[in-house]
């Protein structure tokens, strides 16, 4: 039975998550670990290499964002409730891996009692994402590659 309130072919929020996205999404994904793994771990690049490069990651990333993130103030047009959904939507993740990763951090011997890192914590809370040098020698030369994207 079709709702009488809706204009006919006007979308739902259902209709518009039934899309190509999310597989494009986990390609990408797919892409951006392959050529890390590929990178960081110095493993002799694969035949077909040149099909993987061809497909790329963040760029893709970035651009399905952009339709994403446009569709999102469709929905909610007002800019006090655009703003809180993204807010709600960006900081509690941030704050997790922010908080996960003084806590690894921390237990591999990494200290965090000082103005530098306190400077760099809350840095880290506002969505400033930077790896300042205390932090360098952890994992791969930044504690969480991926959070630079946030602020872009």
């Amino acid at each position: 039975m079709r709702n009488a309130s809706r204009p006919t072919g006007s979308p739902t929020a259902d209709t518009f998550r039934t899309n190509n996205f999310d597989l494009l999404r986990i390609l990408a994904a797919l892409q951006v670990v392959l050529v890390h793994a590929v990178d960081h771990l110095r493993i002799p690049r694969p035949p077909l290499w040149s099909l993987v490069q061809a497909f790329p990651g963040v760029p893709i990333f970035f651009a399905i964002s952009g339709f994403l993130i446009s569709a999102s103030f469709e929905r909610s047009p007002r800019l006090k409730s655009y703003a809180r959904n993204r807010i709600l939507r960006i900081y509690p993740g941030l704050w997790c891996v922010v908080l996960v990763t003084v806590v690894v951090a921390s237990l591999f011997g990494f200290d965090f009692r000082s103005l530098r890192a306190l400077f760099w914590l809350i840095c880290q809370l506002v969505g400033l994402i930077f790896t300042p040098q205390f932090l360098k020698n952890f994992g791969f030369g930044s504690y969480n590659g991926a959070l630079w994207t946030i602020p872009i």
